[in-house]
């Protein structure tokens, strides 16, 4: 393995576990539910509720998608990605 480079099997990992995130997410749009960029209609407070509880039902693929909006709303992707 070259550096830089992702082993193959956490590579595909963080595939199925992107495709699982993408899934949840599409069946929530479908039904409705929205703000998750909203503070306003969704408070942070709220998603950290979310997230808590998510993580106590060992629903990691949820736990993932809050923390993925939480860290939206906080703008962290501006931060440089070192590879």
């Amino acid at each position: 393995m070259k550096e830089g480079e992702m082993d193959n099997n956490l590579a595909d990992c963080l595939l199925k576990f992107m495709q699982y995130m993408e899934g949840k997410l599409i069946t929530r749009e479908i039904s409705g539910w929205k703000g998750w960029d909203d503070r306003n209609q969704i408070p942070d407070a709220e998603l950290m509720v979310r997230l808590k509880k998510n993580l106590e039902e060992r629903d990691y693929v949820d736990v993932a998608n809050l923390s993925m909006f939480l860290w939206y709303r906080n703008r962290l992707f501006t931060l440089p990605v070192s590879r």
